[in-house]
């Protein structure tokens, strides 16, 4: 399928710089949780994977990554960090990825129970406009459908030449040592560069230009 204004081809994996979602000692994130986002994603790129990690809603381990839309990229970012690694779907679908199933309460409650399989692929969804009430949660409203999101339920290894971009916050990351010694490897055409795109945004953003208008 082409590329539109609302759908991509392409899914990235955001890294954090914040705690894990789960602290229960199984949770394999915890290896490696203690670094900077920056400095997540050059784990991810040296060992070329990327791991698993426990969820917050059913407990079960996966690599979470989101459809990139451009134009709303920023905001996305701005909710993990301005630095990931995006594969196409050709390449997550073939490697056990699939889209995440944003499904009512009542619903999440009895497939997550259902079938162990789907388990990863679950994320509950109660917009605010819902009237049915969620009874296990201490939130009110649980919506991540703006998210897009798609997982592996798995850790996933990958070569560099099966990576389409890779996104950092600035042009100086690339002069560190280590960045610029894995840029190299990959391909510096490959590297995004999330400071330039916020300026594009500024001076041309054409996601908000009503088309429309006379």
């Amino acid at each position: 399928m082409d590329n539109r204004p609302d759908f991509s081809n392409y899914l990235v994996h955001f890294t954090k710089g914040r705690r894990a979602c789960s602290e229960a000692s199984n949770n394999p994130a915890l290896s490696f949780a203690q670094g900077n986002a920056r400095e997540r994603l050059q784990h991810i790129l040296e060992g070329k994977v990327i791991c698993a990690s426990e969820l917050c809603w059913i407990h079960e381990n996966a690599v979470c990554f989101t459809e990139c839309v451009w134009s709303s990229l920023l905001a996305h970012a701005s909710n993990y960090s301005s630095y990931g690694i995006g594969f196409s779907k050709e390449f997550i679908f073939n490697n056990g990825g699939n889209p995440v199933f944003y499904v009512r309460p009542s619903l999440y409650e009895y497939l997550k129970t259902a079938d162990k399989a789907i388990k990863p692929f679950l994320t509950p969804l109660q917009p605010i406009y819902s009237k049915e009430k969620m009874t296990h949660y201490r939130v009110k409203h649980v919506d991540y459908s703006h998210e897009r999101e798609w997982r592996v339920a798995h850790d996933l290894s990958f070569d560099y030449g099966d990576i389409a971009f890779v996104v950092v916050q600035s042009v100086l990351d690339l002069q560190l040592p280590q960045l610029s010694v894995l840029a190299k490897a990959i391909g510096w055409q490959k590297f995004v560069i999330m400071d330039n795109y916020k300026q594009i945004e500024q001076l041309w953003p054409m996601h908000k230009v009503d088309i429309c208008q006379k």
